[in-house]
């Protein structure tokens, strides 16, 4: 359940909380068969093994939580996603030039700050219905929850 809501909810505290749940039914699952394999087959070594075996299961799993928790708080975005959504925005009837475009998480909130660069003579409607096509695409598309613009006059 904790996997299936955490990517239905991009959160991240759920996917980490199915990976925990995981790790805690990989070691029951892994002790269960060793008591009855060494009682049964009179097999102590087995308990050994199969001890390492849930110990490297383990650690791989921590160092996959850590890494995508540190990727999410050192703001990394993927450049990839990033350059399509210029893309998008550069389809865009107004826009000129994408100049710049920065995004982040904060929490497993996708935000996104813009300059974009229009004709220096479009009226403020003009410019709010620009504005709201733009986070329209983004959110639809891309799921960004929150967007900033800022317009910069094209001189050319």
């Amino acid at each position: 359940m904790n996997r299936h809501n955490g990517k239905k909810y991009n959160s991240t505290s759920l996917l980490a909380a199915s990976k925990d749940s995981l790790g805690d039914v990989v070691t029951s699952l892994g002790t269960m068969i060793t008591v009855l394999l060494s009682y049964f087959l009179k097999l102590p070594w087995i308990d050994s093994v199969v001890s390492i075996a849930i110990g490297l299961f383990i650690l791989w799993s921590g160092l996959t939580i850590f890494q995508e928790c540190t990727l999410n708080l050192a703001d990394y975005v993927d450049p990839t996603l990033e350059h399509n959504m210029t893309e998008e925005i550069s389809k865009i009837k107004g826009v000129n030039k994408v100049s710049d475009l920065r995004s982040r998480y904060n929490g497993n909130i996708f935000i996104v700050d813009i300059f974009i660069m229009v004709d220096p003579n479009k009226t403020a409607l003009e410019l709010y219905s620009l504005d709201e096509k733009i986070e329209n695409k983004l959110q639809k598309k891309f799921n960004v929850f929150d967007t900033t613009i800022t317009v910069i006059p094209d001189s050319n």
